[in-house]
């Protein structure tokens, strides 16, 4: 069993390295990834790992936030009562991991003698030796009365012994991590916030101890925001002094109305007495239990809104409205749906929240994003990237934008130096990355497209588009045996995987030699995804029949309902090379199909070399692109001055 367990995204490998080793000469025993042998099963090992820990320290940064792997295991660590966070950048925590005071140790070089590293130790060290809030028997308290309230009480506490507090909480300093000074500069930040307990008008003691968590959790999750300055929990009694230096002053109250209980939260600048920002939280006792630690979140991410610090401000595409950025949050949530009904929905909610701002950049993004899943080519996208170029034209979420308007026009050239511009600003969000991969994948560059697919896939382990994005790109360059394991990995992932199940068909098709048994399963592991496809199920019934199946093509692509994609992919398999090229010019020529990508998917027949497939080429402008740049990528290559050949 190991002492620690340590969470990281492979971005921050060099850190995670500089923890581990800093942490075994602290004396614990330390499991991370770089542990496992050859031949052990990675996901088996590192779930018995993280299970037994007795502390789990997540390295929070800009690329672990966006991780889903690195948030489950915080979430199992959470739910272990052994997480010990720490952010080793400035970053934005995500909302739902963020239930335990989190350390700041940004910029730590491997010093172990500084007070926060010394500081930090102390906590693993409580929580190796079970003297955490997590296993520490908590103080006495009166018996509870009824049988409800003892369950509330419970639940409460629970929640409350996931939050390990040190005792570094209690001093009049900021929260231990945090800094009272603009990082680097030596200078207070201009906002000192005070928070104060808040309120408990129920009437119920029993609920004193969820009410008095929500400031702590509010605290913890502002601690270590660049512009802002938290007091600890011992200010309240300088306030009462008149000695506080805080500018800003939170408080709340927690109380029942109507048999709903309500936490209400309230901003006040001191210098004013002016009340700048209010919010109420209704819900059960059961919602306000289970959501107490994202009640103080959101009171937390409402207020770096209204500071317009850290990763939502301003200079970061953000809005000072909390309204416009609560809409813009459920935006992205119903984007990751990946729905058309989620990306229409997202949109409305883009709009509603630019009603309110409408400078906000990032929400001018998103709506973007979700306009052109909808209509690559339509007014709302258009209007949506020439405010972005007006907003944040330096922006790499705008190069972004810039680069999937370009590809939806087969500007080459264009995509090519915004999606490079992207990349290089080593965004935090992966959409940069994605992007660029996109791009090298459509102008055949599929070797380059695979390196970048793997870092997204490895970066988040849990996306099943990032998965099926690595299948194609290893497929199309012939790599069957890789794409065959991430195919295999990504079948406990959420989501459509449906494109994951005909890329698995097409290897079965045309790997050598054929397998039929594989074949079969291929067919019907497609077929049970997509029961009314009839013509994929007349050519698995009709497979050793290629004379009936390539005669069924051919009606099928007389017909201006069926797939013209789906009917090149089946006439290729059955060597029908002619039938294959005019599917294809049907689909880019006639249909406006740009995904280019899928001109670089294996071919069985010679279908590449024949002139209706260099006719296509020079239509995308794929071939202009080509000899401008001299990048050919890995399937065509200039024959003279005016020519390629393709394989």
């Amino acid at each position: 069993m190991p002492d620690v367990f340590l969470s990281y995204s492979r971005e921050d490998q060099s850190i995670a390295r500089r923890f581990a080793d800093a942490l075994e000469r602290e004396g614990f025993s330390v499991w991370w990834d770089q542990a496992l042998r050859s031949g052990d099963a990675y996901d088996k090992v590192t779930e018995q790992a993280l299970r037994e820990a007795k502390a789990v320290v997540v390295l929070w940064s800009r690329h672990s936030v966006e991780s889903r792997w690195v948030r489950a295991e915080a979430t199992t660590a959470d739910r272990n009562g052994t997480l010990v966070p720490v952010m080793v950048e400035d970053c934005t925590r995500p909302v739902m991991f963020e239930l335990t005071h989190t350390a700041d140790l940004s910029g730590w070089k491997g010093d172990t003698s500084v007070p926060a590293w010394r500081a930090y130790v102390e906590d693993i060290r409580r929580f190796v030796r079970g003297e955490s809030e997590a296993h520490a028997p908590g103080p006495q308290t009166r018996m509870p009365a009824p049988h409800s309230r003892r369950r509330i009480v419970a639940v409460a506490s629970g929640l409350l012994a996931l939050v390990g507090l040190g005792a570094v909480l209690m001093q009049f300093l900021p929260l231990s991590g945090s800094t009272s000074t603009a990082r680097g500069t030596g200078a207070q930040s201009a906002i000192v916030l005070g928070v104060l307990p808040f309120r408990n008008l129920t009437g119920d003691a029993d609920l004193d101890p969820f009410v008095e968590e929500i400031p702590r959790e509010v605290r913890g999750q502002l601690a270590g925001t660049a512009g802002i300055t938290v007091l600890g929990s011992a200010f309240e009694s300088a306030q009462g002094a008149g000695t506080s230096p805080a500018t800003h002053l939170l408080q709340g109250e927690f109380r029942s109305e109507g048999g709903v209980l309500r936490t209400h939260a309230e901003l006040t600048a001191l210098d004013t007495n002016a009340v700048l920002w209010a919010q109420s939280y209704p819900g059960t006792i059961e919602d306000m239990l289970a959501a107490q630690s994202s009640i103080g979140a959101q009171v937390a991410g409402a207020l770096k809104v209204k500071f317009d610090v850290g990763e939502s401000s301003r200079r970061n595409g953000g809005t000072t409205d909390p309204e416009a950025f609560s809409k813009y949050l459920r935006a992205r949530a119903e984007h990751f749906k990946s729905s058309q009904q989620g990306f229409l929905e997202a949109a409305v909610l883009c709009k509603e929240a630019l009603a309110i701002d409408g400078n906000f950049s990032k929400a001018w993004y998103e709506l973007f994003l979700v306009s052109s899943n909808v209509d690559p080519r339509g007014e709302e996208a258009r209007v949506a990237l020439q405010k972005l170029e007006s907003l944040s034209p330096d922006a790499w979420w705008t190069d972004v934008a810039r680069t999937a308007a370009a590809l939806s026009e087969w500007d080459w050239s264009k995509a090519d130096a915004a999606s490079s511009r992207a990349l290089a600003a080593l965004a935090p969000d992966k959409d940069a990355t994605a992007f660029r991969a996109t791009f090298l994948a459509r102008v055949g560059r599929m070797r380059e497209a695979v390196s970048l697919w793997y870092r997204a896939a490895s970066n988040d382990k849990l996306s099943l588009i990032d998965s099926m994005n690595l299948q194609a790109a290893l497929t199309a360059v012939g790599a069957f045996d890789a794409a065959e394991r991430e195919y295999q990995r990504s079948l406990t992932l959420e989501g459509n995987s449906l494109e994951s199940l005909f890329m698995a068909l097409t290897r079965a098709v045309l790997a050598e030699p054929r397998d039929r048994e594989r074949i079969d399963k291929a067919f019907r592991d497609l077929l049970a995804h997509q029961t009314g496809d009839s013509l994929s199920r007349f050519v698995h019934e009709n497979f050793d029949r290629p004379a009936l199946v390539r005669a069924r093509l051919k009606q099928a692509f007389g017909s201006p309902a069926s797939s013209s994609l789906q009917i090149a992919f089946f006439a290729d398999w059955f060597d029908d090379s002619q039938l294959a090229l005019a599917a294809l010019r049907r689909a880019f020529v006639d249909e406006g199909i740009t995904v280019t990508s899928l001109l670089w998917e294996p071919f069985r027949s010679d279908a590449r070399s024949r002139p209706e497939f260099k006719e296509l080429i020079r239509h995308a402008g794929l071939f202009d692109y080509w000899r401008t740049s001299g990048n050919w990528g890995d399937f065509c290559q200039a024959a003279g001055a005016d020519d390629f050949t393709c394989k």
